[in-house]
């Protein structure tokens, strides 16, 4: 059929006619009733209904007005036309009628459920002794208040009474007629035949009496399920398999209104358009069988589903437009999700997920159900008579069961493991419960054994607080006593130590930066000039503070001994007898000492014309007139210290002219940490950096370069704290 334009005012015009329509009917079917009684009855008896009889010289009834409209009761009757045969040709008409036929059965039929098989093309309307039995469609005068929907085939299974008239009356219209090509004709093809009624007839008649009131029931059964579990999904999101199964129910609801609104509704468009997308519907349900079935077994979805799914819909609704392609993928994707959603069944049985033998019954019971009901049909299709109430009731309930029970199991199963979930909940609640009790117990109890034992610890604090601090009285005191004897120890190692004037007085041109790490040092210098040779001594003892304050002073008047009493002025005959007295002073001679305190030091004798050094791991570096840094190396041995009796050490001579200054140092400056990162600590100073800045201010002036020094210093310390005692001498011969 071609699509209908739907305009405003066919279809008004078509209402405003339908009471008219019913009056004409009424005039009509009894005209019908007094003139056409005059047709032979077609008579039958059961054994001549063993196979299909066609109906065959039907009266048939037309308007006189071919404009589709009855003038009072002035219908042609056309007498003996085979409107019934299959190959009837009716020329160039549009528009309603009306065909009669009147059959009779005897006596071989009595109690025999018969069966009336009707085709035909277009909407009608159709009337077993003027009683309504059929409707299809809209009877209309013109297209556009015509409402077809599809050309029909059913049937009509009764009981009938024996050498009684029944009468078949068919009104329909069909002003849109199909187009015979071979002839180039319109074509009205009707055709009505008698049987024997089977069991598929039985079923089907059933069925179809029953379509609205079950569509009825099964709208309302889904729709009623799926507010249930998308709600249950909208309180519990976690529970993803109501989501699914809310899905599959929506759409089973929506296939069971599109029935009803088929049935109710006038609105050809609105029809024709839901029974397209009942087809999308249903391919839709059982795409999501699989993913229902998955997620109340917790079982995760294959990548290569997705991407299957995703390809069959693709096509299916691409191929939308040519239907025979759709229908093929339709069936594709249905009967796959349907073979997925038993293979996960199996899976989970095999898995034993808790609820697959639940369900799996469920659906095989159901299926054995059915089986079993056509076994009986088939083996009793002789005595298998659905007209009998018992019978008839046995054969609705399989179809409930069939529509109804799987949705009805999971749902029970749905439902019961929310219950086992909220059951398990209430338990691990009152767990929960018990132990919080528990807990609040152990609390009350544990706080109060805080409470007593911050009672106790309260006054055990007060005590030693008050111990404390008597204490900290007298380790103050004490520390008081220790820094006086300290800062006096400092006063009496400064009063060893040469004094500024003198200095100045045998080196104009020098400075001294000299910097303890605590109040007292174990550097320590020693400036003197005897006869004439102006001897200078830079040793670093082991260890800061007050042992090596301690180690300075024994080692500085063991020096102040052997220049002036002994007269030793040689920088290497002075060392080694220092090593000498240093060990008997500390006993270090001794078997069995195990004092290995110590020093480094350097010592140079400057007379007249040269300048002689010797150095126990202390160097010297020196400037030559020319302004290039230059650096002698010591002796690799400490003075002092039990395991080396004796030590010899090299003596160096310089040209005083060819020397412009001298830099004598310990270790400190170059061991001090710090430097751009120096709050993580950083780096040394080094020996590298330090010769670089002595060579920055070879230049300088005393004074200049000493300043110059400790900024450097305390920059590259920063926060630093100091590591060693520092000491630089720098002198200009």
């Amino acid at each position: 059929m071609k699509s209908l334009d739907f305009n405003c005012e066919p279809i008004k015009f078509a209402y405003i006619y339908q009471s008219q329509m019913r009056i004409r009917l009424f005039y009509i079917l009894l005209w019908i009733s007094i003139f056409g009684k005059a047709q032979t009855v077609e008579s039958f008896s059961y054994e001549e209904l063993d196979s299909t009889v066609i109906l065959k010289d039907a009266e048939l009834f037309l308007p006189v007005s071919r404009n589709n409209t009855f003038i009072g009761l002035n219908a042609i009757k056309i007498k003996n036309f085979p409107i019934w045969l299959k190959d009837s040709i009716w020329k160039n008409y549009k528009g309603i009628y009306w065909v009669k036929k009147t059959v009779r059965f005897d006596s071989t039929c009595k109690n025999k459920s018969l069966t009336i098989n009707i085709s035909v093309e277009g909407a009608c309307e159709v009337f077993l002794n003027r009683k309504l039995i059929k409707k299809i469609g809209r009877i209309g005068y013109n297209v556009e208040s015509q409402r077809e929907l599809i050309s029909d085939y059913f049937s009509i299974s009764q009981v009938f009474e024996a050498d009684k008239d029944y009468e078949i009356l068919i009104r329909g219209s069909e002003n849109e007629p199909a187009i015979n090509h071979e002839n180039e004709m319109m074509l009205l093809d009707i055709k009505v035949s008698i049987c024997q009624t089977d069991n598929f007839h039985l079923l089907k008649g059933e069925i179809e009496e029953n379509a609205i009131g079950i569509s009825s029931f099964l709208f309302s059964f889904y729709i009623t399920l799926f507010i249930l579990h998308f709600t249950i999904f909208f309180l519990n999101r976690y529970e993803v398999s109501n989501l699914y199964y809310s899905i599959i129910l929506f759409f089973a609801a929506y296939i069971s209104f599109s029935r009803l609104f088929s049935h109710y509704s006038d609105n050809y468009f609105l029809i024709s358009t839901m029974e397209q997308i009942s087809m999308p519907a249903a391919v839709t349900l059982f795409h999501f069988l699989p993913f229902m079935f998955r997620a109340i077994f917790k079982i995760a979805n294959p990548k290569w589903y997705f991407v299957t799914y995703l390809v069959l819909f693709i096509t299916f609704y691409v191929g939308f437009n040519d239907m025979p392609i759709a229908n093929f993928f339709s069936l594709l994707v249905i009967f796959f999700g349907i073979t997925e959603s038993l293979r996960i069944i199996i899976i989970a049985l095999k898995h034993k997920k808790e609820g697959a033998k639940a369900i799996a019954l469920g659906i095989l019971a159901l299926v054995i159900i059915m089986l079993l009901t056509l076994i009986l049909i088939i083996n009793k299709q002789n005595t298998f008579n659905v007209a009998d109430p018992v019978i008839g009731m046995i054969m609705l309930l399989i179809v409930f069961l069939a529509l109804t029970g799987v949705p009805l199991s999971l749902t029970f199963y749905l439902a019961h493991s929310i219950s086992r979930t909220n059951k398990f909940l209430s338990k691990k609640l009152i767990q929960v419960e018990e132990l919080s009790k528990q807990t609040i117990e152990q609390e009350k109890e544990k706080q109060q054994i805080l409470a007593e034992q911050n009672i106790t610890l309260d006054k055990q604090v007060k005590e030693r607080t008050s111990e404390i601090q008597e204490q900290k009285k007298i380790i103050e005191e004490k520390n008081k006593d220790i820094i006086d004897s300290i800062n006096y120890a400092k006063q009496i190692q400064t009063s060893i130590l040469p004094e500024g004037e003198i200095i100045k007085s045998i080196f104009p041109n020098s400075f001294i930066f000299y910097s303890p790490k605590d109040i007292v040092s174990g550097d320590f210098y020693y400036i003197t000039e005897i006869k004439g040779n102006k001897i200078v001594v830079t040793a670093d003892c082991t260890g800061h503070g007050v042992p090596g304050a301690l180690m300075s002073m024994v080692g500085s008047n063991i020096i102040n001994k052997l220049t002036h009493e002994n007269e030793i002025f040689n920088p290497k005959d002075l060392i080694e007898n220092l090593h000498k007295e240093l060990r008997h002073s500390l006993k270090q001679d001794l078997p069995g000492s195990i004092n290995r305190d110590g020093m480094d030091l350097a010592a140079i004798t400057i007379t007249k014309d040269k300048i002689l050094y010797s150095g126990a791991n202390r160097p010297l570096i020196y400037f030559d007139q020319k302004g290039e840094l230059n650096e002698i190396k010591p002796d690799k041995t400490p003075v002092g210290g039990s395991h080396i009796e004796k030590i010899e050490l090299t003596e160096h001579q310089l040209a005083i002219k060819d020397v412009k200054q001298l830099f004598l140092f310990s270790d400190g400056f170059a061991d001090q940490f710090g430097g751009p990162d120096n709050e993580h600590g950083g780096k040394k100073i080094m020996v590298s950096r330090f010769k670089k800045w002595l060579v920055e201010i070879s230049t300088y002036k005393s004074e200049e370069q000493e300043a110059f020094l400790v900024k450097k210093f305390t920059e590259w310390k920063g926060k630093n704290e100091q590591v060693d005692d520092v000491m630089v001498i720098g002198i200009k011969p």
